[in-house]
Formats: structure tokens, sequence, C-alpha cells
């Protein structure tokens, strides 16, 4: 690993070998991205593939009466865009900001060079790609299958299990459109989290306080999509969201 190198903490760049962090580097632009704030918008081109550091980027299925709601999240353990690596230039989902933070990108053209050219490199994002597609397909079967609360539960662990910020801002509001429920449903189920101690939450902020209650709410898929290929599941102390 190089100096620079140690610098980052996104897995798929860390794990790479020296000489071929090295090439890729130079083509590494810092970005810093707002809650919110749009990466790629459906049915535009991908111009760039993002690497998550701090900022967890969140991909929205558009519906055609304006509604959408998230299908994936990426934070540090991959990266977005990987598509177009296997020749999908234009994006069917919208990909945005969920947590503020940090992430490098380079030009799609720039990787699809070294994509080809490098084997870990290729290997490192297909595995991330691979588990970004179990995790979308396991949160298909979940929404159909499972209850709202252990959803909720699921996606909470999802979210935290990709911060690494001790305190980040997220409203009801913005939580309801993330997992496509209405925002008093999640009022009644942040109070039902927090009755049973699992979390507390105030003015839009909701902070962990016994992670395994939080398990035992979530159902079996936050255990299959972390199997898959997810980010680390260690919440050292109380995150707060």
């Amino acid at each position: 690993m190089t100096a620079a190198q140690g610098l980052i903490t996104n897995r798929v760049l860390t794990a790479l070998p020296a000489d071929d962090f090295a090439r890729l580097a130079p083509w590494l632009e810092p970005a810093s991205l707002a809650a919110g704030e749009v990466v790629t918008a459906a049915g535009e081109p991908a111009w760039h593939v993002y690497f998550p550091e701090g900022a967890v980027l969140s991909y929205f299925m558009p519906m055609a009466d304006g509604r959408a709601v998230e299908v994936g999240m990426v934070g540090g353990e991959g990266a977005t865009g990987l598509g177009t690596l296997f020749g999908a230039r234009q994006q069917t989902r919208h990909v945005s900001a969920a947590v503020s933070g940090s992430a490098l990108r380079v030009g799609v053209e720039r990787l699809d060079a070294e994509f080809e050219r490098s084997v870990p490199l290729r290997g490192l994002l297909t595995k991330s790609a691979g588990g970004f597609v179990a995790q979308v397909m396991q949160r298909s079967a979940c929404g159909l299958l499972h209850t709202a609360g252990a959803r909720f539960a699921t996606w909470l662990l999802l979210l935290g299990d990709r911060v690494r910020a001790g305190e980040v801002e997220f409203t009801q509001e913005r939580m309801a459109h993330h997992v496509g429920l209405r925002r008093a449903g999640v009022t009644v189920l942040c109070q039902e989290l927090a009755g049973a101690g699992a979390i507390g939450h105030s003015r839009g902020r909701v902070r962990f306080l016994e992670r395994r209650l939080l398990e035992q709410s979530a159902c079996e898929c936050y255990n299959a999509m972390t199997a898959a290929g997810g980010a680390e599941t260690t919440m050292p102390g109380a995150y707060v969201f």
C-alpha cells in the first residue's frame, strides 16, 4: 500500500495492489457531496464513477408519476456507476447523496481503460457490482414480503454500517422518501424503536442506543445483504443520523 493509499478509506481502492493504485491515483478527483445532491440523474449518461469515503450514495428508481424509492445504497465498501463498465452508459436510476461527505471520482473512460488493464481492479469492481445487485434483489423481495417496521430497522442498519461520522442529520421526511413510507408512518416506527430502547430520536436525528435491539427488529434481509458483500457491520459507540 502506498502512502497516498493509506490516507483513503474506500475498501475497493485500499485493496488494490500498490502499482495498480498508482496508475489510477492521478485520475482520482476529490468530491464533496451535500445531502440530497444529485450525482447522476436517471436517463442521463454517467460521466464518473464515485468511490464514497465519508458520503453515502443512494440509488432511486423513478416512476412515471414522479414518485421514487430507494433501491440500494453504497458507502465506503464500493462504488457507484459500475454499470458503465459493463456497457450501460445511460443510467436508468437516480443517484444522489443520502449522507453528505467526501468521495473520490474518476472519469468513466479512464476507469474503463484501467478496468481492462488491471486484473485486481476488475476483480474488486466486479465483486462490488455483484454485492450491489444482491442488495437490490434482496430489498425487492423484502419490500414485498416483510413488514414496514422490519424493513425500516433493516434500512437503518444498512445506513449505519456505511456512516463513518459521529453525527449526521437525517430528517424523518427524508427517511420516508428513502424507504417509501409516509412521514407519519416513519414517525410511528421511530417511536416504537425508541420505546424498545433501540434508538433515540429528536429533531431530525436518530441515535443508536442498542444495536442488538435494532437487529432484533430487523428482518433476515439485513444479514443476507451483509453476507453478500455489504459494508462492515461494526458500529462502535452511538451513531447519530
